[in-house]
């Protein structure tokens, strides 16, 4: 945490701390990003919302109701304590357990106070009371804390600023949570605040800054090595934990010396309990690392990772249509280009070709579209004004089936990504902190850009199918209608 002398409450600038964790998009407090406007969707804003917790989303009642979830959030204090001493090893400073622990139940005693002020998911289904237009200069009144102008010209790219001079019309979710999260933040010790703030942008990292780090949210024993700067045998370690009284490494951080075997050895192994995945998730075991990583990529590489899959995947792996193929109404030419072949349960695999696999979908979901539109008409629940209207938004329903097609043409592909340079020689956080900042332009950018209603929004190579109420779109990924789950 915050380090005695280099802490000096007269220079905690609340703007700056902020500046300074969005740079791996964290957020605190409030939340703040660019979104369709779900009134005139032929445009987008800047929308914010209230904050998150540490925990995650839909977390809040974990800090209200100890009695049901207080293994969470004592796994959750455990975490953070470790986190907290692995820093301070790795930075060389002291370990004072006492002042560690106290600076992580202020924290979480923080965040307790911020999910009593955060509006319940239970109440958030309003939205034309979550709908609240204003101007981009009206967020100096609402939360005068943050210098929002001094804040955007470092977050957002440079070509925003003639927007953000013209003083676009923004989007605020919850009118009231702005002036309780300031008072909030106003009556908090700001080195609470900072501590918070500096953990939250900490724990960002947790995925690049090695296996210790990641091995202390899983409920397993840990024994991966730790070797301390300086010293050069296990004979070593041992001086230094028996000598250096402020470290206390045994007694503090439960670590056993491995007797040294060769002696340019110089570990020892902590072999603490964590549970914080497995109290949250019931998770006994992280995901292996392959996965971990695939994961990651596609987090952050939506369409390249999804030309990948696309490009393999068609063609060698069959589609499972509930039903057989006489009973199908798909056309003629398209099932010749198929392979069909009945199973014993009635399904009727077709390894097809990338149009005839978007087409026998497309003609499932005009079956649906059908089949809603027919409820519609007949249903008595509706005066024939709002029906007119609704039945209209149905039949310009879009569709988004499998996967955009310029993700198959390389040039389109690297176009989409320009400004993104990764090196080979880049290491992993480096990749991340690229393609993060990338990210974060990209979106920004997009308010300058005209809407593309046709604009795919997923990874394919995600299992998912949905209705998007504010684009009035369906969409189903190439993964989803590619194989079977």
């Amino acid at each position: 945490m915050l380090e005695g002398n280099k802490w000096n409450v007269d220079q905690f600038d609340f703007t700056t701390l902020l500046i300074d964790i969005a740079s791996r998009g964290v957020d605190i407090f409030l939340t703040g990003y660019v979104t369709l406007d779900s009134r005139n969707v032929s445009r987008r804003l800047i929308e914010f919302d209230q904050g998150d917790l540490g925990l995650g989303d839909y977390t809040r009642d974990y800090y209200l109701d100890r009695e049901q979830h207080g293994k969470k959030i004592a796994a959750y204090r455990q975490f953070l304590i470790s986190m907290v001493q692995l820093f301070h090893i790795d930075a060389s400073l002291p370990i004072n357990e006492r002042k560690i622990a106290s600076d992580v139940d202020e924290i979480i005693g923080l965040e307790t106070e911020l999910a009593k002020i955060l509006v319940p998911e239970e109440d958030r289904r309003n939205f034309t009371k979550m709908y609240n237009l204003r101007r981009f200069s009206d967020m100096q009144t609402l939360m005068p804390l943050v210098d929002w102008a001094r804040y955007f010209h470092f977050v957002a790219p440079f070509v925003l600023n003639n927007y953000l001079a013209n003083d676009p019309q923004i989007l605020i979710t919850e009118i009231d949570y702005m002036r309780r999260v300031t008072e909030l933040i106003k009556s908090t010790d700001p080195r609470i605040v900072t501590n918070y703030a500096y953990l939250r942008y900490s724990s960002s990292w947790g995925g690049e800054l090695g296996e210790r780090f990641e091995d202390i949210y899983q409920n397993k024993q840990i024994t991966k090595p730790y070797i301390p700067s300086g010293r050069t045998n296990c004979y070593l370690v041992r001086e230094y934990i028996s000598t250096d009284a402020t470290h206390r490494v045994l007694d503090k951080l439960e670590y056993t010396v491995i007797p040294p075997v060769m002696t340019n050895i110089e570990s020892f192994q902590f072999v603490k309990a964590m549970e914080l995945l497995h109290a949250m998730y019931g998770r006994e075991n992280k995901p292996p690392r392959w996965k971990i990583c695939t994961t990651s990529t596609m987090n952050m590489l939506n369409y390249a990772t999804g030309a990948l899959y696309v490009k393999k995947a068609f063609n060698e792996v069959p589609i499972y249509i509930l039903g057989y193929l006489d009973t199908w109404t798909t056309p003629s030419s398209l099932v010749v280009r198929a392979l069909a072949q009945r199973n014993r349960t009635g399904l009727t695999a077709l390894f097809a070709s990338p149009e005839v696999s978007k087409n026998v979908t497309l003609e499932m979901i005009n079956n649906l579209q059908d089949a809603f539109l027919g409820i519609m008409v007949e249903n008595d629940w509706m005066d024939e004004r709002t029906k007119v209207t609704a039945i209209d938004k149905a039949r310009h329903m879009l569709r988004q089936i499998g996967y955009p097609d310029f993700i198959l043409d390389d040039e389109k592909l690297d176009n989409y990504y320009d400004g993104l340079c990764v090196e080979e020689s880049d290491s992993y956080s480096q990749m991340m902190a690229k393609v993060t900042r990338w990210g974060i332009d990209f979106q920004f950018k997009r308010l300058m850009k005209p809407v593309d209603r046709n604009e795919f929004d997923f990874n394919p190579a995600i299992v998912n199918a949905y209705y998007s109420s504010t684009s009035n779109s369906i969409s189903e990924q190439a993964q989803a209608i590619t194989t079977s789950f």
